[in-house]
């Protein structure tokens, strides 16, 4: 890339984690000299950098950050993920100050020729041991927001205590970095394994779960991934109809010629809809036992919406509460 002549006119089509560890198109002298690795073998796992493997890298980001950039001025935040879940330390060519290592030069990098850009990773669940891993070992100090993976799955997680978790979470990374970092979801996800009665879970699901992350503050909503694909079928929010094609013969990740919405689609539509350039104002716990919400403010024009939600109960059974608007009329 570095040494693309048209490097620049490369169509970049989002944010890109940078450090994807795949060297197999380079010669073995190439890898030895690049790459740490054990036996002087790579095994197929992404290997530790050398000195001189930390110059390229820092070469391809000051060549990549300001065609990036340059491609996507309009766009704030332009973030910068460095690494995502499968970049692990379980190899033993490279540990998690390796990793760390690379985020220091990334970082160093990108401030300097993006200062608007967000650095982040690193795509598990916010204070799960591998985060908390790389946070102990200072990624802190070299990233301005998490990614977060977070997948809470017994339905209803209400009682199971992802509310509290999800508060307790800002709180957690906070001790471990001195400062309060913003968490964006970029995975999440809730498998109907091809289960039809189970569309109607996930639905609820998932837009319970989503409404509690903006309620909390976190700054996305995400679903991985966008259509149900061969080794985990379920979660998409569109269905493939043709599993006997692959994904190179279709040109996409993994749908068939014919897809169609599931019942995630439009609740999730909505919920973007009515929450989009919206920021939490605070919970409403005092609704009952098995009901929560949050308040939303519209920033743009001020406009107030609650998200409000029973999870104990049916439709039939729904429990009718009480609460002072403020105001005469209002839109449910």
């Amino acid at each position: 890339y570095v040494e693309d002549p048209d490097r620049d006119n490369i169509r970049l089509g989002r944010h890109v984690m940078l450090l994807s560890g795949a060297p197999d198109r380079w010669s073995d002298a190439d890898k030895k000299r690049i790459f740490r690795m054990e036996n002087h073998k790579w095994d197929g796992r992404p290997p530790a950098l050398t000195p001189e493997g930390e110059k390229a890298f820092e070469r391809f980001l000051r060549a990549w950050v300001p065609n990036y950039r340059k491609q996507f001025i309009d766009r704030k935040p332009r973030v910068y993920e460095v690494s995502s879940e499968w970049e692990k330390s379980e190899n033993g060519s490279r540990t998690t100050a390796d990793i760390v290592r690379c985020y220091e030069i990334a970082s160093k990098v990108i401030h300097e020729l993006d200062p608007e850009g967000i650095v982040c990773g690193v795509g598990y669940g916010p204070t799960e041991d591998h985060t908390m891993d790389f946070l102990r070992h200072g990624l802190g100090k070299y990233i301005d927001a998490l990614t977060v993976h977070p997948y809470y799955n017994p339905d209803p997680v209400e009682p199971n205590g992802i509310i509290q978790t999800v508060k307790a979470a800002r709180e957690t990374i906070f001790k471990a970095t001195g400062k309060y970092l913003p968490i964006i979801n970029t995975e999440c996800g809730y498998a109907t394994y091809d289960q039809k009665p189970a569309e109607a879970v996930q639905m609820k699901h998932l837009v319970r779960l989503q409404s509690i992350y903006a309620g909390e503050g976190w700054k996305s909503l995400s679903l991985f991934c966008r259509i149900d694909y061969r080794l985990q079928p379920g979660f998409g929010y569109v269905y493939n109809l043709s599993y006997g094609r692959s994904h190179t013969e279709s040109g996409m990740d993994y749908p068939g010629p014919k897809t169609s919405p599931k019942p995630l689609y439009p609740a999730m539509s909505a919920l973007c809809w009515f929450l989009t350039n919206s920021r939490p104002c605070g919970d409403i716990p005092f609704l009952g036992k098995t009901c929560w919400g949050y308040v939303f403010k519209h920033v743009p024009d001020g406009k107030v919406n609650l998200s409000l939600w029973d999870w104990g109960r049916t439709r039939d059974e729904a429990q009718k509460i009480d609460l002072r608007v403020g105001r005469a009329e209002v839109e449910v």
